[in-house]
């Protein structure tokens, strides 16, 4: 299970700065069109994300109970 953390920290660090990234673009408030449909894109992506990351996780949950 350390192997795995000391994987996973890389991938935080980067969605952290690609998290602060996208506020300050929002907080700029450029609301281009093309800005609403990347802002809708990565909407979607963060859906998809979490329910992979969950679907991972039931199983796990479920040997458990």
């Amino acid at each position: 299970t350390g192997a795995s953390g000391g994987n996973r920290t890389p991938d935080l660090l980067i969605t952290n700065q690609q998290a602060n990234g996208i506020l300050k673009a929002f907080n700029s408030r450029k609301r281009t069109q093309l800005g609403h449909y990347f802002f809708n894109f990565l909407i979607v992506l963060l859906s998809v994300a979490v329910i992979l990351y969950v679907g991972h996780l039931l199983p796990a949950l479920i040997c458990t109970n």
